[in-house]
């Protein structure tokens, strides 16, 4: 199952890969309520300018897996996160089966591939979707199987309408980036510069949700509410679609 997402857990629209096949619900995901400029924060408490979680975790003896708790917590709470070695982000979403409920499922996106690897953390009507420690150890777990030690939280920013067009600030960017039907502009100043042409499914209508960026400014990542509209009668579900790109 190619499906993605990022956000919280308990969600209010549907998230999966855009495919003419699919028949069944797909993840379900809410974009979380956060500040207008997101941020990049380590997964422990170490103050600004100090070395990567990976580094301080051995000098101060700290159980690397207490940190990955603190991960899997806050991608429960509807961040996402980057890994820098890797340079792959990591989103955990709820997803629904048709007859079953809910479940969650963890998803590594990379610019290559926005759907590169899945794992279900919680499959549907299991017990552990109403225990939340149950879900925190699953994606801590996750989180470790994927070698994402000293992985960093990203804030999402949402779009919000301005000028007749959806906007965001992004923080690590130094600028907005503003959704053009089928384009960004990323707007530095008076200076506006046009990203990649993305493409979508023609069953759905994109409507452009989130996005964050690395650290370095050097890659987004964009989440699209697709509308299937009166598709939705043909089995085609509500979902998000997932794009990294990369800003030159």
């Amino acid at each position: 199952m190619r499906s993605s997402s990022v956000v919280a857990l308990w969600a209010s629209f549907s998230l999966a890969c855009a495919s003419a096949e699919m028949t069944y619900d797909e993840p379900a995901v809410s974009p979380p309520s956060t500040a207008p400029t997101p941020s990049a924060e380590p997964a422990t408490d170490e103050p600004d300018g100090a070395e990567p979680p990976s580094a301080t975790a051995t000098k101060k003896g700290e159980d690397p897996a207490l940190k990955r708790s603190r991960l899997a917590e806050k991608l429960l709470a509807g961040w996402a996160a980057w890994h820098g070695e890797r340079k792959v982000f990591a989103v955990v979403s709820t997803y629904t089966e048709q007859g079953k409920g809910a479940g969650v499922i963890g998803t590594i996106s990379s610019e290559a591939d926005a759907y590169e690897s899945q794992a279900t953390l919680c499959a549907p009507g299991a017990p552990c979707n109403s225990d939340n420690a149950a879900l925190v150890a699953s994606t801590s777990a996750w989180l470790g199987k994927e070698k994402l030690d000293g992985a960093l939280a990203l804030e999402l920013s949402d779009f919000k309408p301005a000028l007749g067009f959806a906007t965001a600030d992004v923080g690590a960017l130094g600028g907005k980036l503003v959704w053009k039907k089928d384009h960004f502009d990323l707007v530095r100043g008076l200076k506006a510069e046009s990203l990649p042409k993305l493409d979508f499914a023609p069953e759905f209508k994109p409507n452009v949700a989130q996005a964050t960026a690395t650290p370095d400014g050097a890659l987004v990542l964009a989440l699209f509410q697709m509308d299937p509209g009166q598709n939705a009668a043909k089995g085609f579900n509500a979902h998000v679609d997932i794009k990294v790109l990369r800003v030159p």
